[in-house]
């Protein structure tokens, strides 16, 4: 979906110019990876290595349905 054809989707929900700025920049920041650098935040936050999302997904039984 381009931004234009999301933006009208959001404008016809109901959103506020300001909110809809502020998801298009972040899904634009995503989309772009500008935030793909492996860090050691989950290290230094939680003082253990990052687990695998699938590992997650087994354990918590995670349903995208």
């Amino acid at each position: 979906m381009t931004e234009e054809a999301y933006r009208a989707d959001l404008v016809a929900a109901g959103y506020e110019d300001s909110v809809i700025d502020e998801v298009i920049t972040v899904l634009r920041h995503i989309r772009e990876e500008r935030g793909a650098t492996v860090t050691d935040g989950v290290y230094r936050a939680l003082g253990r290595s990052p687990r695998d999302f699938s590992a997650y997904v087994t354990r918590t039984d995670f349903d995208v349905a």
